[in-house]
């Protein structure tokens, strides 16, 4: 080394981390700490839960508050009814309950544990109610000779579809819709055997009807002949089907007595739009959209002509159901913290434009946009809310002012493995000289690579440069500078757009021809991040060459001996204070 040898100078480098030697050392908070400072302890809703109906498939869920995932469920007292399961991981309850299987009431007892170790129990009663639906009319009308024969049966209280058939051995003449439950009767085969002059005789069917959860009623009917003679052409009363919009429509006039061909026709009133009447077999078919609906009810007056013009009315209400509006999906994607999230709800029913709203609070930086989109700003939902769930309602509204909810929790997840918060751990810098070479590092810790640093505001030296990419202060200030004072706020964000600041201020120094080190304390290492800084000299003839005349560095770390920077990776679980003496 040329110039003066200096012993009396030395810089101590403390090493945050865990110390594995006797002392009181200095800790830094992990996130798990951070996350337990907000923990609350799991707890089980006890809201009732929907009663089961026989024969209808059942779900249901377990609603727990708080905790921390994951969390697992156990049934500790009571029993299901046959044909439920209980899933220990999701806490959800579903299955089949058939009629043989029923009681009337299940009392039982849930336990959840959560990942703390803490439970909670809570006592549970399901209602089982029964599921039936009966089939009309309960009497056919006489059939006449010669004459056309068709009814619709109905199936009161069963859930659409419904399948029609005959149970057993029917005779020829007998014929019924499976879809539309419409019977016909051809009178002139079924009662070809019979003495037509006499009332009273009677033909058996019996006929079945399955829904759609499979429940099936049967019904036996007896089908009669009046005396032989004309009938007057009447119209059966009958309340038509509902019309849901959005869905195809079918629907038949039932027509007794008279004498074909018939011709059905509408006196009074209009049909919605999208449906039409066949005059021909008084069936309205069609489909009526969401977007067309103007009334609720249509009153029509029907007439009915027969061959021999004669004529029969009736009013008749048709109804539509209100529709509905249905927000999909109904389980939202978990938010992963630190990572961009983007979700566009959507819709079934209703007609547009649509209007979203949303009740509650949602995750820091994630916003329902009014067109349905879900979405994180920048820089994307924090970990400090991993491991969360926010209930929320959402509401969308259609261009007719009708609404459609969805109740829901938007769950935030774990936080990804290795993630740490983004940290500056320089407080301040080695003092920085006139005219001399200058290099020192600002130390960082978490965050997702790559990481920027930049100038936010004020100022560095004249002369020094910050590097975007490695954090590095360097350069040669001005001689002139030597005297006068800096101050810069240093903005450093990750991949992910999070963001740390970290202010510094210092007055540069006056240069010196006597060689000698300026560093009397280097900037703080961390166990197992990533460490730049700079031992810095003034004074003398450059070139320098920089040497470690006692002591050792932290395993990881090297010196530059041309430049004095000391660089490289902390190795971990590494602890204490260290002194070294430069030369």
């Amino acid at each position: 080394m040329r110039g003066a040898t200096m012993y009396n100078r030395f810089a101590a480098l403390l090493i945050f981390g865990v110390n594995t030697s006797c002392g009181d050392v200095a800790t830094i908070s992990d996130q798990a700490a951070a996350t337990s400072a907000n923990y609350k302890p799991v707890s089980l809703s006890p809201d009732d839960l929907l009663p089961v109906t026989v024969n209808i498939p059942y779900k249901e869920v377990i609603i727990v508050n708080d905790g921390l995932h994951p969390l697992s469920f156990s049934l500790v007292k009571g029993v299901l009814p046959p044909g439920l399961k209980f899933d220990q991981k999701t806490g959800i309850i579903d299955g089949l309950v058939k009629d043989s299987e029923a009681a009337k009431q299940y009392s039982f007892t849930i336990r959840v544990d959560d990942a703390n170790g803490v439970s909670d129990e809570q006592s549970f009663g399901l209602k089982i109610n029964p599921y039936k639906f009966v089939l009309g009319p309960d009497v056919l009308p006489p059939v006449v000779i010669n004459s056309p024969y068709q009814i619709r049966l109905e199936a009161i209280g069963a859930v659409e579809p419904i399948n029609w058939e005959f149970v057993g051995d029917v005779m020829s003449g007998f014929d019924i819709d499976a879809n539309s439950g419409v019977l016909k009767i051809d009178s002139s085969i079924v009662f070809s055997r019979r003495n037509q002059g006499v009332s009273g005789e009677g033909a058996k069917l019996t006929v079945r009807a399955q829904d759609k959860n499979g429940v099936e009623i049967t019904k036996p009917y007896v089908v009669t002949l009046q005396t032989a003679g004309y009938v007057p052409v009447q119209l059966v009363e009958a309340d038509l089907m509902p019309v849901v919009p959005d869905t195809s429509y079918k629907e038949i006039f039932s027509i007794m007595g008279g004498s074909p061909p018939y011709a059905v026709t509408i006196v009074k009133g209009e049909l919605p739009k999208g449906l039409e009447l066949d005059a021909a077999t008084g069936t309205i078919t069609g489909l009526v959209t969401s977007s067309s609906v103007s009334n609720l009810q249509y009153v029509l007056q029907i007439q009915v002509t027969d061959g021999l013009k004669k004529t029969d009315e009736k009013v008749f209400k048709l109804l539509i159901k209100p529709y509905q509006i249905v927000i999909t999906p109904a389980d939202l994607p978990d938010v992963v913290p630190m990572t961009p999230y983007g979700l566009k709800l959507g819709t079934v029913g209703g007609v547009g434009p649509f209007t979203f709203s949303i009740v509650g609070e949602t995750p820091p930086r994630l916003k329902l946009a009014a067109d349905g989109s879900l979405l994180t700003t920048l820089p994307h939902v924090p970990l400090s809310a991993a491991s969360t769930e926010w209930p929320v309602d959402i509401t969308v509204t259609d261009a007719k002012g009708m609404t459609g909810k969805l109740k829901t929790k938007i769950k935030v997840a774990a936080s990804p493995a290795n993630s740490a918060p983004l940290t500056i751990h320089s407080s301040s810098l080695p003092t920085i000289v006139a005219g001399a070479t200058y290099s020192a590092g600002i130390v960082t810790t978490g965050g997702v690579p790559p990481l920027k640093f930049q100038v936010q505001s004020g100022s560095f030296p004249q002369g020094i440069i910050l590097s975007e990419t490695t954090g590095v202060l360097s350069g040669t200030p001005l001689v002139s500078s030597g005297g006068s004072q800096f101050a810069a706020i240093v903005k450093v964000s990750d991949a992910t757009g999070e963001f740390v600041v970290q202010s510094f201020a210092g007055l540069v120094s006056q240069g010196s021809s006597v060689l000698k080190i300026l560093s009397d304390t280097l900037s703080t290492p961390v166990a197992g991040g990533a460490y730049a800084s700079v031992v810095a000299a003034t004074g003398g003839q450059q070139p320098y060459v920089f040497t470690v005349q006692s002591g050792s560095l932290p395993q990881g770390l090297t010196l530059n001996s041309s430049n004095g920077t000391i660089g490289g990776t902390v190795a971990p679980n590494l602890g204490g204070v260290g002194y070294l003496f430069f030369r």
